[in-house]
């Protein structure tokens, strides 16, 4: 069963990230720094997930 808030949140996060790349991008980042940021806020994203059981 899909959870409407859950949802929104999802796509909360998909907005803050390609806002975040694209601003990373304006400061000159290289692609690889990108990535690398990228994986560190999807760790962040996952640990906060299941600490807060919103996975289910």
């Amino acid at each position: 069963m899909d959870n409407p808030k859950n949802d929104q949140l999802k796509r909360d996060i998909e907005e803050m990230r390609l806002d975040l790349e694209t601003q990373l991008k304006r400061r000159k980042f290289s692609n690889l720094k990108i990535i690398e940021i990228s994986q560190n806020l999807d760790d962040l994203i996952a640990e906060y997930m299941i600490r807060t059981n919103k996975t289910k």
